[in-house]
């Protein structure tokens, strides 16, 4: 498993067990350098638990991937995000147990967006593949 790979599986991880929390991932393979911003901004500043979450996978990438750098950061940041290839979250998709009929409320969808992003905050957008 590559750096990006495993960043992406336990951003996934994250997403899961905080819903709510989204992810804007870039990656420099240049320069080795992981970035993701992290939204909403309170839980990347106050949240305790996701904190520990945060620091054990940045000290699992040390040990893993030594000679390359992740970066968690809000919006507010320094370091920006040039170019998103990832966006990650998880959403309830209760809205969608009739359909599936399943009625389990603690389903979760994890949704991934590669390469050119858009921003849907203002529209109701939904994909679904099967």
């Amino acid at each position: 498993m590559n750096s990006k790979d495993f960043l992406l599986q336990e951003l996934n991880k994250l997403a899961k067990k905080f819903p709510g929390v989204s992810f804007r991932y870039d990656h420099n393979s240049a320069f080795k350098e992981h970035v993701i911003e992290v939204s909403p901004e309170s839980t990347y500043k106050s949240n305790e638990l996701y904190g520990d979450a945060e620091y054990k996978i940045s000290r699992i990438m040390m040990e893993l991937f030594p000679m390359e750098t992740v970066a968690f950061v809000g919006a507010d940041s320094l370091i920006k995000i040039n170019n998103v290839t990832e966006i990650i979250a998880a959403v309830s998709i209760n809205w969608f147990s009739s359909i599936l009929q399943n009625n389990n409320s603690n389903d979760f969808l994890t949704l991934g967006c590669t390469n050119k992003t858009k921003n849907y905050s203002e529209q109701n957008t939904y994909a679904l593949a099967a």
